[in-house]
């Protein structure tokens, strides 16, 4: 079988290192496997084994204004190709292989919240025109992580309930070492954060979580870093000095050592508004690190509340400190709450159960199509 993964681009995140962690498996049992970017740009050359191709080169791409030009090479492409299957990873790529009216058999991977749930403005109203559209032109099926999210997609398309798959995103946890050694809180402690760096994510939210805890515990020496770049570290930076935080919050950009750095933290936040399945909340689970986030969609679906984790309602800061205060304050809390965690992801969130099930799906859409 041959399958075409069709993503926007190979920037560092969560969905496209899903996507080469996927890819690597199906190839590595055997199938054709070509990874087509829309806009050449890869930062994972680690996974060379894998045929990358792309549509576009990088200085070429101006949205919308290419999406012509990228509909009739995308077009082409297929028609040269002439896949058993195409894959997309990316709520954009989805509507450029609809509105190429090649006709493929497809499945659509929804990571997240932000393609299923559109808000008020009109470019969105005009995406979500699209979307349907996509849907009503290239009868796609759809693979999501929770079923929350399912539920999302049913509410938001004319799906039928068969055509969405949900397959529990998994990560490598051979690869994340469960940190044993019992913590020091006697000294400064670390809180660490991981993602891309924009206003969705919730970074700028630790600078009010520290000036509670400041509040607090005046006395407790504390340091959140905060791993990834994006467009929001302008606005934390300048929030950070303006509240005095210099020395409680540093932004550490993108750091290939990273899980490292969790590692040796104490606690990790991660407040977000939503996720589809967030894999770096279930990355710090498996090493260890006791996640405290907001009680929102994709989050609560990997973190039970006093469990596995803690969750505090949506921009309840006062809540986050608390309970991050309380994690530090009870060490037996603290190591039950860790040890839940690694559980978890060991028993349901593991990378090998989640590549045989979509190598499963892969095969039995295909045969249920032919």
């Amino acid at each position: 079988m041959k399958i075409i993964f069709f993503v926007h681009s190979l920037r560092k995140g969560g969905a496209e290192r899903l996507l080469l962690q996927i890819a690597k498996y199906i190839f590595n049992k055997g199938y054709e496997i070509i990874v087509l970017q829309a806009v050449n740009f890869d930062e994972y050359q680690e996974y060379s084994e894998i045929k990358k191709e792309y549509l576009l080169d990088f200085k070429e791409y101006r949205w919308p204004y290419i999406f012509p030009k990228l509909l009739k090479k995308y077009r082409k492409y297929i028609q040269s190709n002439e896949p058993d299957l195409v894959c997309v990873f990316s709520p954009l790529m989805i509507i450029v292989a609809a509105f190429s009216f090649v006709k493929t058999n497809t499945i659509h991977v929804i990571q997240g919240y932000g393609s299923v749930v559109r808000n008020g403005s009109i470019k969105q109203f005009i995406y979500k025109i699209l979307d349907r559209l996509s849907l009503s032109i290239l009868k796609y099926n759809a693979v999501v992580p929770t079923e929350s999210l399912k539920n999302a997609c049913l509410k938001y398309m004319s799906f039928k309930d068969s055509e969405i798959k949900v397959i529990p995103s998994g990560i490598d946890n051979s690869q994340l070492i469960f940190n044993r050694k019992d913590k020091d809180f006697d000294n400064q402690i670390i809180i660490t954060m991981l993602g891309t760096i924009y206003k969705e994510k919730g970074q700028r939210y630790a600078i009010e979580a520290v000036k509670h805890i400041k509040k607090i515990s005046p006395n407790l020496d504390i340091l959140v870093k905060i791993i990834g770049t994006g467009s929001d570290e302008d606005y934390i930076n300048k929030k950070i000095i303006e509240n005095g935080l210099e020395k409680n919050i540093s932004l550490l950009g993108r750091r290939d050592d990273a899980f490292e750095i969790i590692s040796n933290s104490h606690i990790f936040w991660h407040l977000s508004e939503s996720e589809g399945m967030p894999l770096v909340v279930m990355e710090a689970m498996a090493l260890g690190v006791p996640v405290i986030g907001f009680n929102v969609r994709g989050v609560n679906d990997v973190i039970k509340n006093g469990s596995n984790g803690y969750l505090a309602e949506f921009k309840d800061m006062n809540a986050i400190a608390s309970y991050t205060i309380g994690l530090i304050d009870d060490a037996e809390d603290y190591n039950r709450v860790r040890v839940d965690a690694r559980y978890k992801i060991d028993q349901i969130y593991n990378i090998e159960k989640m590549f045989l099930n979509y190598e499963k799906y892969f095969v039995e859409f295909h045969k249920s199509i032919n």
